[in-house]
C-alpha cells in the first residue's frame, strides 16, 4: 500500500524536479534520455514512467506549442515522482505487517487454540 501524496510531498517534489528540467532544455535526445534513466522515477516506477510518457504522447501532451502547454505534462511527471518516492507501508490492526514466520505462528495458534 502506498502512502498518501499530500500536496506537501508534490511540492517537494517538483522543487526536486524542477532543476532536472532546467537541466534538460536544450540537451540533445540522447543526453535527455541518458537524464531521465538517473531519476528516482526511472529507477522505482520505470512501468509507470513508460505508462505516463506513452499516455502523455498519445493524448497529444507532449507536444508544447506554447509555455502553458507544457503545465500538464509536468504535473503529470511530478506525481509519477511522488509515487515512485512515497513511502510504501503495509497496515494490518495499524502495524507493520507480520513476518512470513509471524504469520505461520499466527495461523498455526489460530488453529491449535
Amino acid at each position: 500500500m502506498l502512502a498518501t501524496v499530500t500536496e506537501a510531498d508534490q511540492e517537494r517534489e517538483l522543487r526536486r524536479f524542477t532543476p532536472a528540467v532546467r537541466f534538460a532544455e536544450g540537451l540533445p535526445a540522447d543526453a535527455i534520455t541518458e537524464s531521465i534513466k538517473q531519476t528516482v522515477a526511472y529507477k522505482r516506477e520505470p512501468v509507470l514512467l513508460a505508462f505516463i510518457f506513452d499516455m502523455l504522447r498519445r493524448t497529444g501532451l507532449s507536444e508544447f506549442p506554447d509555455e502553458k502547454s507544457k503545465y500538464p505534462f509536468l504535473a503529470a511527471l511530478n506525481l509519477v515522482n511522488c509515487i515512485a518516492t512515497a513511502r510504501r507501508i503495509a497496515v494490518l490492526s495499524n502495524q507493520a505487517e507480520p513476518s512470513c514466520a509471524e504469520k505461520a505462528a499466527l495461523q498455526l495458534g489460530s488453529e491449535l487454540g
